[in-house]
């Protein structure tokens, strides 16, 4: 009955830290029973230690740090306070063990969440027929996909009347400025597959022109910078990001507490410092270095400090996503460190 009532009493405080997070966080995980029931066995091993193993092998706290980095924050968030509330010493492979969890509630609020955020029109030569099969399918496979209708190829500007980003055609046919795939009446795998890749293809060009590049700013940038260390360059990005009005006094601390527990240097010559704000705008500032420095176990010459609003953290994973496959790109990196000015940075970018 003890048991009972110790179990009671741990779900409710970890229900409590659950409601904290979603606070802090901008998150909605209150109503997540897997995380909860996680959480719950999480304690209940650490307070036996003896039957449980603290070695997490098959889990690489770099790898979620470089995925799901928010994951990471959230553990380390969670971690103090079942620390402080459940009288537990945790150790960095626990705090990687609570991230883990985090991680798999992040996918299921991004697959709860799913929207139909492209729209397409189908051209089809067939009658009415015909072209209701080919609809239905699409449905089906695609129901992400936001369809206006079918029409025939001589009501084409009547179809491009509702501004589609994608139009599927029976028939050849280009159209400026419109991804155009051509499918048959049935819609074969390789066709299903052609479809998959324009979808990515337009999610990745929406995210790039509408969101990626605005969070540079020529006001924190600046290159040929001369440090001896990283608390040199977070500092002066910090102050640029201070003076600009992007972020509060407090961010800099914050930063620098984040990178306390996990170095932000990612390899291939990047640090990747950030931190939540209460700010007024998100933003990234840069500094390519005048001269390699050694941050934590890695030398690095270029820095991004991310500067992430707590009112947009949903945005956060396209963004690290974009700059971790840009920054794994030597060839990308060595331009970017030759980039003369903001505006050839920019360009480099968008290449």
């Amino acid at each position: 009955i003890n048991f009972e009532v110790e179990e009671i009493e741990s779900s409710a405080i970890l229900k409590k830290i659950i409601l904290e997070v979603d606070a802090r966080f901008q998150q909605n995980f209150s109503t997540d029973i897997n995380l909860n029931h996680n959480l719950n066995y999480f304690v209940k091993k650490i307070k036996r230690k003896n039957d449980y193993s603290r070695t997490i092998a098959d889990i690489d706290i770099n790898d979620i740090q470089s995925v799901y980095p928010s994951a990471l924050d959230m553990a380390v968030f969670v971690g103090k306070k079942i620390e402080l509330l459940f009288d537990l010493d945790l150790e960095e492979e626990d705090v990687g063990k609570v991230a883990y969890y985090f991680c798999g509630a992040i996918e299921q609020k991004l697959l709860e969440n799913i929207k139909q955020q492209n729209s397409v029109v189908i051209l089809c030569s067939l009658g009415i027929g015909g072209a209701n099969l080919l609809e239905m399918k699409v449905r089906r496979l695609f129901p992400e996909l936001f369809i206006h209708g079918v029409y025939p190829a001589y009501r084409l500007d009547e179809a491009l009347a509702k501004k589609p980003d994608l139009v599927l055609a029976t028939m050849p046919m280009a159209i400026e400025g419109v991804l155009v795939v051509q499918v048959s009446h049935v819609l074969q795998d390789r066709e299903y597959e052609q479809i998959k890749r324009a979808i990515i293809t337009l999610d990745e060009n929406e995210f790039s022109n509408h969101y990626f590049y605005t969070l540079f700013d020529e006001s924190i940038f600046i290159n040929d910078f001369k440090a001896t260390t990283s608390e040199d360059v977070i500092k002066k990005l910090g102050k640029m990001m201070i003076e600009a009005g992007h972020v509060s006094d407090n961010f800099l601390n914050m930063v620098f507490d984040r990178e306390e527990i996990f170095s932000t240097a990612i390899g291939n010559w990047v640090a990747i410092p950030h931190a939540l704000s209460d700010g007024r705008q998100s933003s990234i500032g840069v500094c390519v270095l005048k001269n390699d420095i050694i941050w934590s176990d890695d030398k690095v010459k270029l820095v991004f400090l991310l500067n992430i609003r707590k009112e947009d953290i949903e945005q956060v994973k396209p963004v690290f996503d974009k700059l971790y496959d840009l920054v794994n790109s030597k060839k990308k990196v060595k331009k970017i460190l030759q980039s003369e000015n903001f505006d050839s940075f920019l360009k480099i970018l968008s290449v």
